[in-house]
C-alpha cells in the first residue's frame, strides 16, 4: 500500500515495480483526487481501497504486506504507529519524524509489534558512500579522528524547497536541518557505528530570504515585479525559460506551453517572491559532534551554493580520505613513513559504470531492491529503524543547540 502518492512515493513505487514484477500496489491513500485516481488507476486498485487520508487506510484491516509511507513529515508520527498497529512492514520517508519523542515512538511501535522499517536514507546505498563505509571498515585510515561533511545546496533548490515550497515552514514540515540534512548527520552517525554521539553544538540563522533584503521596487508576485526578467529567482528564469524544479513547482499542470506554465504559476505558491515568504528555516547552519571516544564531527550547510554537491573528509591516525558526490570521486592518502611522504589512490566508486548513478546517485533503486529482499527475508536491511535513529539524534540535538545557543547533551540509546 502506497501512502502518500506525491513524487517520492510514486519513485519508491516505480523502482519497486522494475526491481520485482510481483511487488503490486493494493491500495493507496493520497488527499489529492488526481494524484490519488491517476495512480490507482495505473494499478487496477478497486474504488473501495483507494483512500483520501490515511486515517481511512488505518481504520481498515490489513491489506498489504507492506505500506510505503511518504506523508509529508509532520504525518510521519501519527500515520506510521497507526499502521504498524496493523502489523505492517514499513518503507518510511526521511526523516522519521520532527521530534526526538516521535522518532523513539515510532521505533517502539515497531519493535513491540514486531515490524520491519526501514527508512530512506538511500545515501548509504549509493556506490560513492558505499566506498567510504568500505574504506572506513577495512582500517586502511587507522581510528578515526575527525570527520568533515558539507551539504551544498542550489540557491534555485532552497528558493523553490525552501522558501516558497513545502519545507519553508517549521510548524509544517521539519527544521531543515532534518527536513534536508538528515541524509548528512545520518551518513555521519553510519561511519562512526559502535561510537555513539555525546554532545552536539550548533548555529545558524535566517539571514537572506528576508524582506530587508529585496531589490527596490520588489512586488509580492514575480509576476507584477519590474525585476521578472533580471532577479535570479524569478519565477519566470526558473521555472518557465529555465525549466528547473518545474515538476515541483507546478504538480497540478497539465497544459504544454510556457504560457500554460505562467498561469500556473500565477495561481500557486511558487511565484512568490523569494523575499516576502512566510519561510521561517534557516538559510545555512554549522553543527559539530563529540563522540564517545573523543572524535569530532563537523557538518556545513548552505542553501545559496552555485553548484550542489557533497563533500566529505575524514582524517584517521593512519591517513585520510577526500571526496565530493558530485564528481563522483574519492582520494585516499596513507602516511608511508618518515620525510612526510604519503601514498596516494584515485577511486571511482562506480567501477567506471555510468549506469548505476539514478536517483540519488544510485541509492534509490538499492534501497527499494534491499527492502524488498528484507521483506523475503534476506535483504541487509542496511537502514532498519534501529541504525537510523543515531543520525536523527544528532539533528536533534543541533536544532536545540541553535536555539538554546549552548551544547547539547545526546541522550543515546544503549549500544
Amino acid at each position: 500500500m502506497l501512502v502518500g502518492a506525491g513524487i517520492r512515493g510514486l519513485q519508491y513505487v516505480d523502482h519497486a515495480s522494475s526491481c520485482d514484477p510481483d511487488f503490486k500496489p493494493v491500495a493507496v491513500a493520497e488527499p489529492d483526487d488526481q494524484r490519488r485516481n491517476d495512480f490507482a488507476d495505473r494499478f487496477g486498485i478497486p474504488p473501495e481501497r483507494r483512500f483520501q487520508t490515511w486515517q481511512e487506510a488505518a481504520s481498515h484491516e490489513r491489506m498489504a504486506d507492506c505500506v510505503i509511507n511518504a506523508t509529508r513529515d509532520h504525518l510521519h508520527h501519527a500515520s506510521a504507529v497507526a499502521l504498524l498497529q496493523h502489523g505492517y512492514d514499513m518503507l518510511l520517508e526521511k526523516p522519521i519524524a520532527p521530534c526526538r519523542e516521535e522518532t523513539l515512538e515510532i521505533a517502539d511501535t515497531a519493535r513491540g509489534h514486531g515490524c520491519k522499517v526501514m527508512i530512506c536514507h538511500v545515501l548509504r546505498y549509493t556506490p560513492f558512500y558505499s566506498k567510504v563505509k568500505e574504506i572506513l571498515e577495512s582500517g586502511r585510515l587507522g581510528r578515526i579522528m575527525e570527520i568533515r561533511m558539507a551539504e551544498n545546496v542550489s540557491w534555485h533548490h532552497f528558493a523553490t524547497g525552501f522558501v516558497r515550497g513545502r519545507f519553508r515552514n517549521i510548524k509544517e514540515g521539519a527544521p531543515f536541518i532534518l527536513a534536508k540534512c538528515c541524509h548528512d548527520t545520518d551518513l555521519m552517525a553510519w561511519f562512526m557505528s559502535g561510537n555513539p554521539p555525546r554532545r552536539v553544538s550548533s548555529f545558524g540563522s535566517l539571514t537572506y530570504f528576508r524582506p530587508e533584503n529585496a531589490p527596490e521596487g520588489a512586488a509580492d508576485n514575480c509576476y507584477d515585479c519590474p525585476h521578472l526578467e533580471t532577479c535570479p529567482f524569478s519565477a519566470e528564469r526558473i521555472y518557465v525559460k529555465g525549466k528547473i524544479w518545474r515538476f515541483r513547482a507546478l504538480t497540478d499542470f497539465t497544459g504544454t506551453s510556457d504560457e500554460e506554465a505562467r498561469e500556473a504559476l500565477r495561481r500557486g505558491p511558487y511565484s512568490r517572491c523569494v523575499w516576502r515568504c512566510d519561510n521561517d528555516v534557516v538559510d545555512k547552519q554549522t553543527l559539530s559532534v563529540e563522540f564517545a571516544d573523543g572524535a569530532i564531527g563537523t557538518m556545513n550547510t548552505s542553501g545559496v551554493a552555485a553548484r550542489p554537491d557533497r563533500e566529505i573528509a575524514v582524517y584517521g591516525t593512519k591517513g585520510e580520505l577526500r571526496g565530493s558526490l558530485e564528481d563522483g570521486k574519492l582520494i585516499v592518502r596513507e602516511i608511508e613513513g618518515p620525510g612526510g611522504k604519503y601514498l596516494e589512490e584515485l577511486i571511482d566508486p562506480k567501477g567506471g559504470s555510468g549506469h548505476e548513478l539514478d536517483g540519488h546517485g544510485g541509492g534509490d533503486s538499492r534501497l527499494v531492491a534491499d527492502f524488498i529482499d528484507v521483506l523475503r527475508g534476506k535483504g541487509t536491511n542496511r537502514t532498519c529503524i534501529e541504525d537510523s535513529i543515531y543520525g536523527h539524534l544528532i539533528g536533534y540535538a543541533a536544532e536545540d543547540s541553535r536555539a538554546k545557543r549552548e551544547w547539547i547533551t545526546v541522550d543515546c540509546l544503549p549500544t
